[in-house]
């Protein structure tokens, strides 16, 4: 039966599934998290207070919750995530309790 496909028929059919597959493996991507994003993390993780004692681990806490909300954490390092914590706190959104 498929021997009598022509020939630009065959091609028409590739370039579809090439298509398809990019379309897909686009859609397979998860997004960035905006800081928008990191800081509603951060805001519901510390419920307003944040201490000394679990500060060395948030990093790591954040990350997994934002995983688990879908994003991908590859772009969110210690530095930007550190920036974010400094401004809530001197911004008063959180407080730090030594």
């Amino acid at each position: 039966m498929l021997f009598n496909v022509s020939v630009d028929m065959l091609k028409e059919i590739e370039e579809y599934e090439r298509n398809e597959y990019i379309k897909q493996n686009r859609m397979l991507k998860r997004k960035y998290p905006s800081n928008k994003e990191v800081v509603n993390a951060i805001k519901n993780l510390t419920g307003g207070t944040i201490n000394r004692y679990v500060i060395d681990d948030f990093y790591e806490v954040v990350k997994k919750y934002l995983k688990d909300k879908g994003f991908d954490v590859s772009a969110l390092n210690k530095k930007r995530f550190w920036r974010l914590v400094t401004n809530l706190i001197r911004k008063g959104y959180i407080k730090f309790i030594s």
